[in-house]
């Protein structure tokens, strides 16, 4: 069984959320943004603190690009949507989110962690 593409590790109120795709550098693919937006969405009830981080020397290199060579125009402009709907709760969903940066923290990283407080 591989490691998740979300690390979800809760102690007390605190819940530090991993990226987890080293040979990318942690780039946002779909799977990873769903899993941000899974957790989001209905986070646990005891977490007030959020610690978001990558792994293997990464924070997170943005979009994968290698998604969008497959998507149409539109499709692109619905993936965008849903993006910015998981940095807005990340941004505005009631829990207070630290980003913790090393690494790479390129295009659609720095907008992650720009949600982040």
């Amino acid at each position: 069984m591989s490691d998740p593409i979300l690390k979800i590790e809760i102690a007390d109120t605190i819940a530090t959320l991993t990226m987890n795709r080293p040979d990318k550098r942690n780039a946002m693919c779909e799977e990873l943004l769903i899993a941000l937006d899974a957790f989001f969405s209905a986070p646990p009830k005891e977490v007030r603190v959020v610690i978001l981080t990558g792994t293997a020397g990464h924070f997170c290199s943005g979009l994968d690009l290698s998604e969008h060579v497959h998507r149409s125009a539109e499709d692109n402009l619905y993936h965008s949507r849903h993006w910015h709907a998981v940095m807005e709760k990340i941004q505005f969903g009631g829990l207070a989110v630290v980003s913790a940066i090393f690494g790479a923290a390129i295009g659609g990283g720095l907008e992650l962690a720009s949600a982040t407080h």
